[in-house]
């Protein structure tokens, strides 16, 4: 681990995976990325003699839930993507979101039960906490680089401090990231490998060295082609598709709720990379959506063209 940076950890509420805080000590600043769901003791440790500043990754709840407890406890100034100002003020927006996602899974929010409760109070507190934030341009620290990391959601923003990048869910273990844009999230993959780090910390999972973190980077995309190339040889072989099978087609059957809510997700990502191609029409009117494939002949051609990029 470098000097001057630690990684906290804390059990997420709705997944099995621990949730990442990055803190930095670095010029006299204290900097904590990501400020997940830490209890008070916690949040308390993290107030210090001199300035303290949040900086968010991206609009999840899981990554802005204390923010909140850390401006009014610490004084501590909250900078976030303007995008995920604009999504956590905006709770609709939120709805939305969640929505098309069950669209994807074949799901009425019913289904969700309990789960949907969860999430419904779990952002209703991280907007709390994003009314303490004011837009990432306004920061003006020269020691942080901001650098834009899409593709798991809009605006996503990783943070390169000196040699270490707080890397929030563009990069997580030993799980892939959910993606909504997989073209968007492909090249920031290829951006995090130019990146002049020493350690990346991911949202989830343990931190990563140069070493490790480039055969990270390069399993990620790996996976993310080989899911594409299952769903095009299912859609090769048995034609037009809900989108709720292609998630069992490509994933399996999900274990619970919480597991289909997040491989819906994902499949957003590479129903759009196909939908953009021309590959497939999408029927959103229904759900599940219905992927209906082009010419068996464009598909195989699109299907061998990935294949030699593995």
């Amino acid at each position: 681990m470098e000097a001057g940076v630690r990684v906290l950890r804390a059990e997420h509420p709705v997944l099995s995976v621990p949730e990442n805080t990055v803190v930095m000590d670095v010029g006299g600043e204290r900097l904590v990325v990501d400020p997940g769901p830490l209890d008070d003791g916690t949040v308390a440790s993290l107030c210090r003699a001199g300035r303290v500043t949040v900086l968010v990754t991206h609009w999840h709840w899981d990554h802005v839930l204390s923010a909140g407890r850390l401006a009014e406890r610490c004084r501590a100034a909250v900078y976030a993507p303007r995008e995920a100002l604009e999504v956590l003020s905006n709770p609709p927006r939120v709805l939305e979101w969640v929505e098309r996602v069950l669209a994807v899974a074949g799901a009425a929010a019913d289904e969700f039960g309990a789960l949907g409760r969860v999430l419904e109070d779990l952002y209703r507190r991280a907007s709390a906490s994003a009314g303490a934030a004011r837009p990432l341009e306004e920061l003006g620290l020269e020691l942080v680089r901001a650098v834009p990391c899409p593709g798991h959601v809009e605006g996503h923003t990783c943070y390169l401090v000196g040699g270490v990048l707080a890397a929030g869910d563009a990069v997580t273990t030993p799980t892939t990231p959910a993606v909504a844009d997989l073209d968007a999230y492909l090249e920031t993959l290829s951006r995090i490998a130019r990146l002049r780090w020493r350690l990346l910390v991911p949202g989830h999972g343990e931190p990563l060295d140069r070493d490790r973190g480039l055969e990270v980077l390069e399993s990620i995309r790996r996976r993310k082609i080989r899911r594409l190339l299952k769903l095009l040889s299912v859609l090769i072989e048995r034609g037009s598709l809900t989108s709720r099978d292609a998630v069992k087609e490509v994933y399996g059957e999900p274990a619970s709720p919480a597991e289909l809510f997040v491989r819906a997700y994902s499949m957003l990502g590479y129903i759009t990379y196909l939908e953009r191609r021309g590959l497939v029409v999408v029927e959103r009117d229904a759900t599940p959506w219905r992927l209906v494939p082009a010419e068996r002949e464009v598909l195989m051609q699109a299907r061998s063209q990935l294949t030699s990029g593995l």
